[in-house]
């Protein structure tokens, strides 16, 4: 997995709701909030093994998690964000 470098990512902690991703197009300029979820996905492509975080973080079943992570994948590469060469 390979991250675009048109695009920028960060992490906003957010201690009163919800912590979300902030994906940056630096081309187009488009702007896009994803859960935390996607900065797990984007982030384990380092040292973490992304299903133990959704087993162990989200508390996400194993017969659901292979789907969960296909639907990420898919958006992310349809955004251009990541890609497989």
């Amino acid at each position: 997995m390979k991250i675009s470098k048109n695009w920028f990512i960060r992490f906003e902690p957010n201690f009163q709701t919800e912590q979300n991703t902030i994906l940056f197009n630096k081309v187009s300029g488009e702007l896009f909030e994803v859960t935390e979820v996607y900065y797990d996905f984007i982030n384990s492509r380092t040292d973490t093994d992304f299903r133990e975080i959704l087993i162990k973080k989200y508390n996400i079943n194993k017969d659901d998690i292979i789907g969960i992570e296909s639907v990420i994948k898919e958006n992310l590469i349809s955004l251009g964000v990541i890609s497989y060469d």
